[in-house]
């Protein structure tokens, strides 16, 4: 799949990652350059907690436009930040990106 990527989806997964990065460092409290896509949100981040996750939720369902069931709000799907643009694209329909390596 890596290589029928065009540049326009590399941009947008890049996007919709830095948003995601940026929406859970707003929730959170604390600065996007500490999060990555693979950081675990419930135990790397100390002021990730119900509260956080629930304006996460809010942030996400205003940004992306889409409004997330009681039922998706799973530690799982909530993990990480990649976690969630895997989500969002399955929510929104799209390719989700590829897994760094």
């Amino acid at each position: 799949m890596s290589s029928t990527k065009s540049k326009k989806d590399e941009l947008t997964d890049q996007t919709m990652m830095a948003t995601v990065i940026d929406l859970v460092a707003k929730a959170a409290g604390d600065k996007p350059a500490r999060i990555g896509p693979e950081t675990m949100l419930f135990s790397s981040l100390e002021t990730f907690d119900s509260f956080a996750m629930l304006e996460l939720v809010l942030r996400l369902e205003s940004t992306f436009a889409l409004s997330i069931p009681d039922e998706d709000l799973d530690r799982d799907i909530f993990r990480s930040p990649q976690t969630i643009v895997t989500y969002l694209c399955w929510r929104l329909r799209i390719a989700p990106p590829e897994k760094p390596v």
